[in-house]
């Protein structure tokens, strides 16, 4: 973490290669963050993903209330970028493939700034 003037912010990124079915690619503890800033990239040449964004409101390890904000599918070589600036404890960008056995290739960037 980097701090500035008593602010600081938080940015990283995972690469992967998906699956045939959802998986959990990005777990973000946003509990204290003022805003997030996701972006989801395809790189792949030819093959398309789907991705979902899934929100804690409260409790982060607790339960399961993470509520589906996005579900999206997403061309190859195509990027979305997702913000949020409403508390949440949590954050899950999950991944797949679009077409069973067609597996693409991601990289998920974040911005969290405190």
């Amino acid at each position: 973490m980097v701090i500035t003037r008593g602010r600081g912010y938080t940015e990283d990124a995972a690469v992967g290669t998906t699956t045939n079915d959802y998986v959990s690619v990005l777990a973000l503890d946003t509990r204290g963050c003022e805003n997030v800033k996701i972006v989801v990239k395809n790189t792949h040449g030819s093959n398309s993903l789907t991705y979902k964004i899934l929100v804690k409101h409260a409790d982060y390890a607790g339960g399961t209330d993470d509520e589906d904000v996005a579900a999206t599918e997403l061309a190859a070589g195509n990027e979305a970028v997702a913000s949020y600036v409403q508390g949440y404890s949590k954050i899950t960008v999950q991944v797949k493939s679009t077409s069973s056995g067609s597996h693409a290739t991601y990289e998920i960037e974040y911005l969290i700034k405190y």
